[in-house]
C-alpha cells in the first residue's frame, strides 16, 4: 500500500510540474490519431479487396505504400515545423489533412469508388507521417529542463502507453463492428469508418481549442541552411593544405560561424552516429513480429473450443505493452543499474531482443520439417489391412507394420537404374498366409507410397507433396482404389468439399482448415476425419471403408510456448521506442527537436529496407530454405553485433 501511495504521489507531481492542460490535449489528439490510423488500416486490405475490387497483391501494395509514406514523411513535417510554420500551426494543418483523408475513405464505402478509397488512404499515410515527429517533440517542449527531466521521461512513457491503447482500441473496434454488424447482408464498413472519422474530427477540434496552452519554440528559418554551410566550410578547411590539426573537424569552421552553432551541430552529429545502430534493431523487431505470425500458423492454437487466429499474435502486442509500460516505471526497476539512463536502457533492450531470439529459434527448430536430400529417397507404406504385415526391403531384416498404420523407411540411396524390391508377408490367421513382392520406383528427394489393400498392393507415383504447405494450411488427398463409392465429400457445418473422381495417380492435394470433418458419400456418413494444422493427409477409400494416414504429422507444440519470446520481444520494443524518443529529444539542440525525432523515425524505414534485403538474400541461399531456425540464429548474431556497435558508438 505505501508503494502504491508513493506511485500515486509521483503521478500527482508529474501532473503538477508539467503543463498538464497542453499535454492532456496532446495525449487526446494522439489517442484519436492512433485509433483512427490503426482502425482504418486494420481492415484496409480486406476492404480494398472485397469492396473496391482490387486483387490481393494490389491491395497489399497499396497498404505498403501507405506505411512507407508514414515513415518517409516525418522528416518533411519536422522541417516545416522547425524552420517555417512552427509545431502548433503545422499540427493543425496536418489535422485537417487527416480529417479530409478519413472522410474521403469513408465516402468510398458509400459509392464504392476506388479513386476515393485510395486517395483517402494516401492522404492518411501522408498526414500520419507528417505529424509523427512533431507530436513527439511538441509534448517534450512543455517541460522545463533540467528541473523537470524525470517528468519529461515519464511523459514519453505515457505517450507510448497512450499510443498502444489507441492501437489496441482501433483494431478491436474495427474488427468487432465489422464482424458483428451487417449492412444489407454484407460486411459493414461504413459504420466503423464513420465512427473513426468522427473521432479524428473531434480530436482535431479539441487540439484547436487548446492550441493557446502550448509552449512553443519559435521556428528558426536559417538553422538548417547555416548548419549545412558550416559543415561544408569545416570539410573544405580541413582538406586545405597546411590547415592546423583540430580536435573535431567542425572546429575548422570556427571564426566563420558562431561557437553555439558549431556545438549544436556536434551534438546533432553525435546523436545521428548513435542512431546508426538502431535500423538493424528495428529490422529484427519487425522480422520477429512477421516471423511469429508464420510460426503461429504452424503451432497448435486451440484453447478449449476456441481457435486463436495467427494474426492475433500481433494484436496482443499493444495489450501486453499496456501492462509492461507501467511496470517499467516502478521505483525499484528504475533504480536498477541497467535501467538508470537512456543509454543503459537501450543496451538492456538489445539484450532482451537477443534473448527473445533464443526460444524463437528453438521453436522454429521444433516445427521445421526435414527435407529429403536429392540423393536420398523414402518409402511410406500404408497398411489398410486388419492384421500386421511383415515387410523386407531389398533383402534386409523384416519389420512389422501394425494394422491401419503407416511405416516410413528412409535409408535409400537414390539410384535411377535400381528400383527397390519389397517383400510382404501377411498372416492374419492360421488359415491366411500370403507372401507378395513388388518393385518400387524411387526418385531422389521424393517419397514413394505403397498402399496395402486387402487383396493387392498399389504403388503411387513418387511425390514431393510430403512437404508442408507454405502457409501452414493442412493438405489432404483422396485416393480412391477399388472403392464402392462413386463420390466422396468432406463437410463441416456449412462448408462442403466434393472430391473429383480421379484415379489415384492423378489425385491432387487440397488445402483445408484444421478441424473435424464428416466424410460422406451420397449424403451418407462413412467416417470422420480429424484434420490438424500443418499436417499432410492421405484419405484412402477402398471397398466400403476409408482409412486416414498422416503422410506428414501435424505440429503438436502449443502456441503458449511463444509467451516467453513474446514478453522479451515486447519488453525490448517498448524500451527502444520510449528511449530512442527520449534520447533524440534530450540530446538534440532546441532548434532541431522535431527534426531529430524524424531522424529517429526514419531509422525504422531503414530497418524495413534492411529486413527486405535480408529476406531476399536468405531466399537465394539454398541451405536456408525451409530452415527458419538457421535464419533466426543469424538474426540473433546480428542483434548481438548491433549491441556491440551501439556500445562502441556511445
Amino acid at each position: 500500500a505505501p508503494s502504491a501511495l508513493r506511485q500515486c504521489s509521483h503521478f500527482n507531481k508529474f501532473i503538477r510540474y508539467a503543463n498538464s492542460n497542453s499535454n492532456v490535449h496532446n495525449m487526446t489528439l494522439l489517442i484519436y490519431f492512433r485509433l483512427v490510423y490503426y482502425g482504418l488500416l486494420g481492415g484496409a486490405v480486406l476492404y480494398l479487396q472485397r469492396r473496391l475490387g482490387y486483387t490481393a497483391p494490389d491491395a497489399s501494395s497499396i497498404l505498403a505504400l501507405l506505411m512507407s509514406l508514414s515513415y518517409f514523411t516525418p522528416v518533411i513535417g519536422a522541417l516545416i515545423a522547425d524552420v517555417w510554420l512552427g509545431k502548433v500551426r503545422t499540427v493543425l494543418i496536418v489535422c485537417c489533412l487527416l480529417c479530409g483523408g478519413s472522410i474521403l475513405f469513408t465516402t468510398s464505402a458509400v459509392s464504392t469508388s476506388a479513386i476515393l478509397g485510395v486517395s483517402g488512404l494516401l492522404m492518411l499515410g501522408l498526414s500520419s507521417g507528417l505529424i509523427k515527429a512533431i507530436i513527439y517533440s511538441l509534448g517534450g517542449d512543455q517541460f522545463k529542463i533540467p528541473e523537470q527531466r524525470q517528468h519529461q521521461f515519464r511523459y514519453f512513457s505515457a505517450f507510448v502507453w497512450i499510443r498502444c491503447l489507441g492501437y489496441f482500441l482501433g483494431i478491436f473496434l474495427m474488427s468487432e463492428l465489422r464482424n458483428s454488424i451487417q449492412c444489407f447482408g454484407d460486411d459493414c464498413y461504413l459504420l466503423p469508418f464513420s465512427i473513426l472519422s468522427g473521432c479524428i474530427i473531434v480530436g482535431a477540434w479539441l487540439f484547436y481549442l487548446g492550441r493557446h496552452l502550448y509552449i512553443e519554440n519559435a521556428p528558426v528559418n536559417n538553422t538548417l541552411l547555416e548548419s549545412a554551410q558550416c559543415i561544408f566550410q569545416a570539410i573544405k578547411s580541413s582538406l586545405t593544405r597546411g590547415s592546423p590539426k583540430r580536435d573535431h573537424f567542425l572546429d575548422h569552421a570556427k571564426g566563420s560561424f558562431s561557437d553555439s552553432l558549431i556545438e549544436d551541430i556536434k551534438r546533432t552529429l553525435r546523436v545521428l552516429v548513435v542512431f546508426s545502430s538502431f535500423p538493424m534493431c528495428w529490422a529484427l523487431i519487425l522480422q520477429s513480429y512477421i516471423g511469429m505470425v508464420f510460426l503461429a500458423k504452424r503451432l497448435d492454437r486451440s484453447f478449449g473450443g476456441f481457435q486463436l487466429a495467427p494474426e492475433m499474435v500481433i494484436a496482443l502486442n499493444p495489450l501486453l505493452s499496456l501492462i509492461l509500460i507501467p511496470l517499467l516505471r516502478i521505483n525499484w526497476v528504475v533504480k536498477t543499474r541497467p535501467m538508470r539512463t537512456s543509454t543503459s536502457r537501450l543496451l538492456t533492450a538489445m539484450v532482451c531482443l537477443f534473448l527473445a531470439f533464443i526460444p524463437y529459434a528453438m521453436l522454429n527448430m521444433a516445427v521445421e520439417q526435414n527435407v529429403i536430400p536429392k540423393d536420398k529417397s523414402e518409402i511410406y507404406v500404408y497398411n489398410t489391412r486388419e492384421c500386421s504385415v511383415g515387410i523386407s526391403f531389398s533383402g534386409q531384416n523384416t519389420v512389422y507394420i501394425q494394422p491401419k498404420s503407416k511405416f516410413a523407411y528412409s535409408d535409400f540411396n537414390f539410384s535411377p537404374e535400381k528400383p527397390v524390391s519389397c517383400l510382404f508377408n501377411t498372416q492374419c490367421s492360421s488359415t491366411f498366409n500370403k507372401s507378395e513382392s513388388i518393385d518400387v520406383e524411387i526418385i531422389g528427394g521424393h517419397i514413394s507410397v505403397l498402399i496395402l489393400l486387402e487383396n493387392n498392393i498399389y504403388s503411387m507415383i513418387p511425390t514431393v507433396e510430403y512437404l508442408k504447405d507454405g502457409d501452414a494450411d493442412a493438405k489432404v488427398r483422396l485416393l480412391q482404389i477399388k472403392s464402392d463409392y462413386n463420390e466422396i465429400d468432406l463437410s463441416h457445418e456449412d462448408f462442403k468439399l466434393e472430391f473429383e473422381t480421379l484415379g489415384p495417380k492423378n489425385a491432387p492435394f487440397t488445402k483445408l482448415k484444421p478441424q473435424s470433418y464428416e466424410v460422406s458419400s451420397s449424403n451418407t456418413k462413412i467416417g470422420t476425419a480429424m484434420i490438424q494444422q500443418d499436417g499432410v493427409y492421405d484419405i484412402v477409400a477402398h471397398g466400403n471403408q476409408i482409412t486416414i494416414f498422416e503422410m506428414t504429422p501435424p505440429t503438436a507444440i502449443h502456441i503458449a510456448w511463444m509467451i516467453p519470446q513474446y514478453i522479451l520481444l515486447t519488453l525490448g520494443e517498448i524500451i527502444v521506442t520510449v528511449d530512442t524518443m527520449d534520447f533524440a529529444y534530450s540530446e538534440s539542440p532546441i532548434q532541431m527537436k522535431a527534426l531529430l525525432q524524424a531522424a529517429q523515425l526514419f531509422t525504422t524505414s531503414i530497418g524495413l529496407w534492411i529486413l527486405a534485403g535480408l529476406t531476399k538474400l536468405f531466399s537465394l541461399i539454398e541451405i536456408l530454405n525451409h530452415k527458419q531456425s538457421y535464419q533466426t540464429i543469424i538474426y540473433a548474431i546480428l542483434i548481438a553485433l548491433d549491441a556491440v556497435l551501439y556500445k562502441i558508438l556511445l
